[in-house]
């Protein structure tokens, strides 16, 4: 199986109900969505938050569409961390925290889609899923 193709598409709207935290506020939901496409028919796709500004999406697309997706087609989707590192040395000299790792995530989120439809099973169990309850942390004010 071979990586053919690699798409994006990007949304950013105002949102209905803004949210507030201590530094700023959220006014928008901006999306980025990755597909992952193979020779095989089989594609993945990973919806990735980031819309504090309009146009934060569209370059988060850019990134992936112009440097990530080019350095993958051909690839073995099957070979996730082969695939990550790749795009990780890739992205060194711009730096690979910020919005490369977004891309990177992006990416990774939609091979591991992309494993689990072709194996029909669920990434969780790709993972090796232990827990049977999720700690949580409150506080309040």
């Amino acid at each position: 199986m071979k990586i053919t193709a690699v798409t994006v598409e990007v949304t950013s709207e105002p949102k209905a109900h803004p949210v507030r935290d201590a530094i700023q506020l959220l006014d928008r939901d901006g999306l980025t969505r990755v597909r992952i496409d193979t020779d095989e028919g089989v594609s993945g796709v990973s919806t990735t938050y980031f819309g504090r500004v309009e146009s934060s999406p569209a370059v988060l697309a850019k990134i992936v569409t112009d440097q990530l997706a080019p350095a993958i087609i051909g690839a073995d989707p099957t070979v996730i961390r082969g695939i990550r590192q790749t795009l990780q040395t890739l992205t060194d000299y711009q730096g690979t925290a910020g919005l490369s790792s977004y891309g990177i995530s992006a990416i990774d989120q939609a091979l591991w889609d992309l494993l689990g439809k072709s194996l029909d099973v669920p990434v969780w169990k790709l993972l090796g899923a232990q827990r049977t309850a999720i700690p949580a942390y409150a506080m309040v004010g």
